[in-house]
């Protein structure tokens, strides 16, 4: 079974994803931004049928990625960038992420589970482009106050394009 991403109805310009690059610091890994641009928020429906209630779209983590390996997650949706600052986007999430949850300035939360799991795609050169979760050491590090790094995290995907090719109908 396939799935076809539907563009949200209100798709950024480039000049709107220049000035959110600008805000955060960072350049959005090409595959990423090309989505963005594309897609923005995506919805998806199953190719040449009617959607069965039944089924979800999610994706399996790879056995061997560390504290998540071979655990399966519904996939929930991308998180849009807005251009009314007060609807919750991309840009709210970000703030909240970093303001709030501790997580770190170059890991952006671009999408999310069903059971409200946060995705993150690495914004920095080292692993600039991978996509992560948030890790058991992440949570131990900052209950303790420790310093972090995106080693906390779990990498489940080299890059977004990577990423999509892992989602399915489960």
């Amino acid at each position: 079974m396939t799935f076809a991403f539907i563009p949200d109805q209100e798709l950024p310009s480039t000049s709107e994803v220049e000035a959110f690059e600008e805000k955060i610091g960072f350049k959005l890994p090409q595959d990423y931004r090309e989505f963005l641009l594309k897609y923005n928020g995506a919805r998806w429906e199953l190719e040449n049928q009617n959607l069965d209630n039944d089924l979800c779209l999610g994706f399996s983590v790879d056995a061997t990625v560390r504290d998540i390996g071979g655990e399966s997650f519904y996939f929930d949706g991308f998180n849009p960038l807005h251009r009314n600052p007060d609807n919750y986007g991309i840009l709210q999430m970000y703030e909240v992420a970093m303001n709030y949850w501790d997580h770190l300035r170059e890991l952006l939360p671009f999408a999310h589970t069903a059971g409200g799991i946060h995705l993150f795609i690495c914004l920095s050169d080292n692993h600039k482009g991978g996509i992560f979760i948030a890790a058991d050491e992440f949570g131990y590090k900052r209950l303790e106050e420790l310093p972090l790094s995106v080693d906390d995290y779990s990498m489940i995907a080299a890059s977004f394009t990577e990423f999509l090719t892992m989602l399915e109908w489960m």
